[in-house]
């Protein structure tokens, strides 16, 4: 009996997944993509686990990033920026206070 291998494609984690604390809860908005795609997937968790992916595959992270932002914004009060990769950082608060001016 001859057996088939396959490999199974890595998960790629984006530099511009962060997290976001609001009211003491956590939240982790989390992008990436199979090593074998070029577009990205979009989630959120939320503090109890539960999660919500969009359907919609995005060009770059940031697109992602940006969409992930602004559907928050429109669900929670001011965020604050807990934890982010790189130099992301100053990027995603910056992203955040033009959000809420918006």
């Amino acid at each position: 009996m001859k057996v088939m291998a396959f490999s199974v494609p890595k998960l790629i984690s984006s530099p511009k997944s962060v997290s976001l604390l609001v009211d003491g809860q956590i939240f982790r908005i989390r992008i990436y993509r199979l090593e074998t795609e070029q577009t990205w997937t979009l989630e959120l968790v939320e503090p109890n686990g539960n999660s919500r992916v969009w359907i919609e595959a995005f060009g770059s992270e940031k697109e992602a990033r940006q969409a992930a932002l602004r559907a928050f914004t429109e669900e929670h009060a001011s965020p604050t920026l807990v934890h982010a990769k790189s130099t992301s950082e100053r990027q995603t608060s910056n992203e955040l206070r033009d959000l809420h001016k918006q």
